[in-house]
């Protein structure tokens, strides 16, 4: 079971099993997907839908999508109506600034909250909305020893999220560095000058990088951010501790992985060769990282890539290399890859088929010849159709989701509003809001209410919101104030934050500022307030899952990875 830590509403909503607030002592409820980690488990090739929702955001750039449907019905009140992303508050109306600021302080008070949960779930709202206002209260709270380690880690992290210039450099390399500091709160400050975004800090984190310790924890996040820089000038020293000779490279197999991922972030096609030749590394996690790098440093070298690809999903030993490698190629617009995941779709494991199912949506999604993509959507329909497998019909209903396939939602509904068991519906549900056809609405809202399973309620919400359905805030808004369980309440919060107007933004904050509520409820309108106000055209915390194996995760990559 995870230590604890940081409310990462991921652990509800991507792993029901695991603990509420970083490892509270909340269970969620039995009921998951075949395949998803027990408590305390890593994702791992073997469980197709957790690769599946941390990746997604990344993916398939899911805010754009929202904010693309919300604005073709309601253009006067988009997601993100306090500004454009990456903006200032708009200064166009007094009355945004007047609210914007009225939610800044509350989140400032509820940072000092006695529960911790809504302490920590109101650090990481600051740190999303990129208020400079917030910087001395989370600099304060990272050295208050009387605060929650929670809060002490989140606000490192946070910190980091908001930005800033050599002042919060300086004091994130001097947290990362103490070791009288927790060793999550140095890991997320590590975390933290990654998302600072200065180049700076280069040193410090390889020197970081180099240094042995009992955990792998700082190491790790101190490579992760390198790569979350972004700096071209790190690659070839990164390439050399991947794959350079053997008195350059580095010696944990396990480390040796996270270099490959960074080089991958910063997707500079310099850094290839080293990901090329870790496809035949002896260390089963680095070739399946080899798997997620190559398509992003692809560039010239793209018969290179897909010819590495083809051959791991054909002859690599591993399940999860052949998996991932499958998944690869689907994204990288070959006429090569048909045929390879027609063949691991119909050849492959019980592991890797529904990665192929999977890969086959992302290739129809970017094919531009009809005739090609209607003949992987043919697939796609027939296969969805008879197989019995829940696993496999699962892959494929996203599979339909991800390509778009709007011919397909009247048999997607048949699932959905049929008996059966919940998994594939949770499946139908998300592949219906990815698909953004209005006919589901009536269906997924009766599944909000109908309390049915609390995993397909949450899809449902997450379905709705992709939808741009404004009609589902009263019914999501009752799910988190009365949800039947923790891990309902964190979905509908989630959805809520990526669906509110100006005036569900200031019920959010009535109920945080209600200090007789529950703590849990009030925990997650602050989660929901700060997706509303992370106004960047892809969430921050989602640049973590970019091109990331995450069964090679460490506890703290993985606590940060399902922060959402």
């Amino acid at each position: 079971m995870l230590k604890s830590g940081l409310i990462t509403i991921c652990i509800l909503i991507l792993f029901p099993t695991l603990a509420l607030a970083h490892g509270g002592s909340w269970r969620g409820p039995t009921t998951r997907n075949p395949g998803d980690p027990s408590p305390g488990a890593k994702p791992g090739p073997s469980s197709w839908t957790s690769t599946w929702r941390l990746n997604r955001e990344a993916l398939l750039d899911l805010r754009g999508l929202q904010e693309e449907r919300l604005k073709a019905r309601t253009p006067e009140a988009s997601p993100h109506f306090f500004g454009e992303p990456g903006g200032r508050p708009s200064s166009k109306e007094e009355g945004q600034s007047k609210v914007w600021n009225e939610l800044v302080d509350t989140l400032l008070k509820a940072a000092r909250d006695k529960s911790r949960d809504v302490a920590t779930g109101a650090v990481i709202a600051l740190g999303k909305s990129g208020d400079q206002r917030a910087r001395p209260l989370l600099i304060e709270l990272v050295e208050d020893d009387n605060a929650h380690p929670t809060v002490n880690e989140s606000a490192a992290l946070a910190i980091g999220m908001i930005g800033g210039g050599l002042e919060e450099r300086r004091f994130l390399e001097g947290v990362m560095k103490d070791e009288r500091h927790r060793t999550r709160t140095r890991a997320f400050a590590a975390l933290g000058l990654g998302f600072l975004g200065d180049v700076g800090a280069l040193p410090a984190l390889m020197a970081q990088a180099k240094r042995k310790e009992a955990s792998r924890d700082v190491p790790t996040c101190a490579i992760l951010a390198m790569g979350l820089l972004g700096e071209e000038m790190i690659v070839p020293d990164l390439a050399r501790r991947l794959a350079g000779a053997r008195g350059l490279r580095e010696k944990d197999d396990l480390l040796r992985g996270w270099y490959s991922a960074s080089i991958a972030k910063i997707a500079s096609p310099s850094g290839l060769p080293a990901v090329l030749k870790s496809f035949s590394d002896d260390y089963v996690e680095v070739r399946r990282q080899a798997a997620f790098s190559a398509p992003a440093l692809a560039g010239a070298g793209k018969a290179e890539v897909v010819k590495a690809l083809i051959s791991a999903a054909r002859n690599d030993r591993d399940n999860g290399v052949k998996a991932f490698a499958v998944l690869a190629l689907g994204q990288m617009e070959t006429p090569l890859a048909f045929a390879e995941l027609n063949r691991a779709y119909v050849k492959g494991t019980p592991i890797v088929k529904p990665y192929a199912a999977m890969a086959m949506g992302f290739l129809a999604r970017q094919l531009v010849d009809p005739e090609q993509r209607l003949v992987v959507l043919k697939l796609l329909r027939k296969e969805f159709h008879f197989a019995n497998a829940l696993e496999v019909r699962g892959a494929l209903a996203i599979g339909l989701g991800i390509a778009g396939d709007a011919e397909s939602v009247p048999a997607l509904l048949k699932v959905l509003t049929g008996k059966g068991a919940p998994d594939p519906k949770a499946h139908v549900a998300i592949a219906l809001g990815l698909i953004g056809d209005d006919a589901a609405r009536p269906a997924l809202r009766k599944v909000l209410t109908d309390r049915s399973d609390p995993m397909l309620q949450r899809e449902a919400a997450l379905a709705l919101g992709l939808l741009g359905d404004r009609g589902a805030e009263k019914i999501l808004l009752k799910l988190v104030k009365e949800g039947s369980s923790e891990y309902v309440r964190g979905s509908a919060a989630v959805a809520l934050g990526r669906l509110a107007s100006v005036e569900t933004a200031g019920i959010l904050k009535d109920i945080v500022d209600d200090e007789s509520g529950p703590a849990t409820t009030r925990a997650f309108a602050c989660v929901a307030l700060g997706l509303v106000m992370d106004r960047r055209a892809e969430p921050i915390l989602a640049r973590i899952s970019h091109h990331l194996n995450h069964s090679m995760a460490v506890e703290a990559v993985l606590e940060a990875l399902t922060i959402l």
